[in-house]
This record gives C-alpha cells, sequence and structure tokens, in this order.
C-alpha cells in the first residue's frame, strides 16, 4: 500500500502495520506549522476505538455513548509526529487510508490535542457481567 517512493503523491503513505479492518498505522512527510515533519498515525474506525478504548475505560473523558470522529495529536513539534484519527467508516480500507493522508497534510490549523467534528456515532452499551 505504499505508494511509489520516487514519486510523491498527495495521498502516498508507507502501511506500518494493521490489526484488521477497522484498525492501521501509517507513516507519511508532510508539513506541520511549516516544519517538514514524519507523521506516523493509527487510523481507525469509531467502532474499533469503542470497543477497544471507551469500553475498556482507556478513554475516561468520552461519553460512553457518544463518539465523535477525531484527530487527535499526540506531541509537540519535532521531526517525528504522532496523532490517531478516529473515522465512521465500516473500515479502514486503502481509499479511507489516502482521504487520512491528504486531510492531515491540508489541515493548517492542527496543533496538538484532541479535535472532533460530527456526526458522532452512537454505541449501544451492554454490561458486562
Amino acid at each position: 500500500m505504499s505508494a511509489g517512493a520516487s514519486t510523491r503523491s498527495p495521498s502516498s503513505f508507507e502501511l506500518v502495520w494493521r490489526t484488521d479492518e477497522h484498525c492501521a498505522c501509517i507513516r507519511f512527510p508532510a508539513r506541520y506549522r511549516g516544519q517538514p515533519v514524519s507523521w506516523t498515525v493509527t487510523v481507525m474506525s469509531l467502532r474499533h476505538y469503542f470497543e477497544h478504548y471507551v469500553r475498556r475505560g482507556l478513554a475516561p473523558d468520552i461519553d460512553h455513548a457518544t463518539v465523535h470522529p477525531f484527530i487527535e495529536v499526540e506531541s509537540e513539534p519535532s521531526d517525528e509526529m504522532n496523532a490517531r484519527v478516529a473515522l465512521g467508516v465500516a473500515r479502514v480500507d486503502e481509499p479511507t487510508l489516502r482521504k487520512v493522508v491528504i486531510m492531515m497534510r491540508q489541515y493548517k490549523r492542527l496543533r496538538a490535542g484532541r479535535h472532533e467534528f460530527n456526526p458522532p456515532a452512537r454505541f449501544r452499551v451492554l454490561d458486562e457481567d
């Protein structure tokens, strides 16, 4: 899934790892606050985020029934930047990963922290015995 290294398209990336069809990690060059950086971005579906983070209590500040799509930049500017992106998609396929690369490259006001956007997804929380 890596677009050619010699001819970088606006959506080229390197696939670092994939757990399943709902979560993948990609790496790509871009600019952040005017500086060249290498992004390492974990991209997941909202369902994956809900099941693996919210339900397990790893996202305590999140309403346990409503999850918004988000971009979360995990560090301040450096040569290596990390982020998580959760989207309302059925699966994280190559077109979705390419759209994330384009989105990250074009988001001029991106800063450290969590940036939520609409529409949210609602999940049914079942009690576990």
